[in-house]
């Protein structure tokens, strides 16, 4: 039984210590990223959520215009060591699709229900006339 608790201490024991160093080791990256980020242009921070990137303009490459060789030359001269937010915004700026037109059309749709029901239950008669009350029984 003691040897079960030990091996388990030991075990939780690595496990914090890998944890510790993993999170010593990003603190020293981010900052040297830091650095790093002030020597790179400025790439604009592409949009994450759905209204941006709905507004957000085509890329260099969308549409008809995509060209998958120079896009990949591009690729190949940008930094190896650019963060993934960074990647992201530049492809965003490469190949993002114009949304635009189909922004309009939703936007153009009326999504209210016009009933010409007054109330609920009530059936529909030409103008002018009652409707004959109806007894069901069951």
């Amino acid at each position: 039984m003691k040897i079960h608790h030990s091996k388990a201490f030991i075990s939780l024991f690595m496990v914090c210590s890998f944890v510790l160093l993993a999170a010593c080791s990003s603190q020293e990256s981010s900052s040297e990223s830091q650095a790093n980020t002030d020597n790179k242009e400025d790439v604009p921070q592409a949009a994450k959520d759905i209204e941006g990137i709905l507004k957000e303009g085509p890329g260099k490459f969308a549409g008809e215009k995509y060209n998958e060789e120079k896009i990949k030359k591009l690729l190949d001269e940008w930094p190896k060591d650019i963060s993934a937010e960074e990647a992201y915004s530049r492809m965003v700026q490469l190949v993002a699709e114009d949304y635009q037109p189909h922004v309009k059309t939703y936007d153009s749709i009326d999504p209210n229900i016009q009933l010409s029901r007054k109330k609920p239950g009530e059936r529909d008669t030409p103008e002018g006339k009652q409707a004959k009350e109806l007894n069901v029984s069951i």
